[in-house]
């Protein structure tokens, strides 16, 4: 029986997600982003996409800094081929793409959801 626990503690992170999003596994996603541009890596230092936050309203307490940073870079990383195609690549239009996809309001809160699209989606492409 001890062993059935066991087995189900080792097995839990990868039924429920990855475990813990933190800054590191942020900044590794960031280093291998393949833009839609054409470039690779972030787009916007955290420095860049913290005073986007503060012009948005989007405050520390709601989304820490490095969650926010990857979420921007994230959305120009998806989607720059489609805002330039209709005009609106600016840096405030993925900042509300961002704020859109972290705020969501049935979502589970912005670490959370950065946390299971990471790990559902990016993790193991880095």
């Amino acid at each position: 029986m001890l062993e059935g626990w066991m087995l189900l503690d080792e097995v839990e992170p990868s039924l429920c997600g990855c475990g813990d999003f933190t800054q590191a596994d942020a900044e590794k996603w960031a280093q291998h982003m393949r833009n839609t541009d054409g470039s690779t890596g972030a787009h916007w230092s955290m420095e860049q996409t913290s005073s986007l936050a503060e012009s948005l309203g989007v405050s520390r307490d709601e989304v820490s800094p490095w969650c926010w940073w990857i979420a921007v870079n994230m959305m120009y990383s998806d989607y720059f081929g489609v805002a330039s195609h209709f005009g609106v690549a600016t840096p405030e239009f993925f900042a509300e793409l961002a704020r859109a996809f972290l705020l969501d309001e049935d979502g589970p809160g912005p670490k959370p959801k950065m946390s299971a699209y990471y790990c559902g989606i990016v993790k193991d492409k880095d």
